[in-house]
């Protein structure tokens, strides 16, 4: 997780925290963090995607990471 995090960071200085490349990032990590059991560090990373997507109306993508948050709080009350 933490070099997700520290390649994620030096790609959104360099290119913008709105960039595709940087979803992408911000995806793998959420969907790193969900497989480890870090609930709070996923829904973080999706939240983060979300703003951004609502920003430019893609309204599937938006569709897809919602989901993505539903089952991370699905998950967490599993435990």
């Amino acid at each position: 997780g933490h070099l997700y995090r520290s390649v994620l960071q030096a790609v959104e200085k360099t290119l913008g925290p709105t960039h595709r490349d940087v979803l992408v990032y911000l995806e793998r990590l959420g969907e790193l963090y969900t497989a480890q059991d870090r609930w709070d560090e996923a829904e973080g990373c999706y939240q983060q995607m979300l703003k951004t997507l609502q920003r430019s109306g893609n309204q599937s993508a938006i569709t897809s990471v919602m989901g993505k948050l539903g089952l991370v709080q699905r998950r967490r009350q599993q435990r």
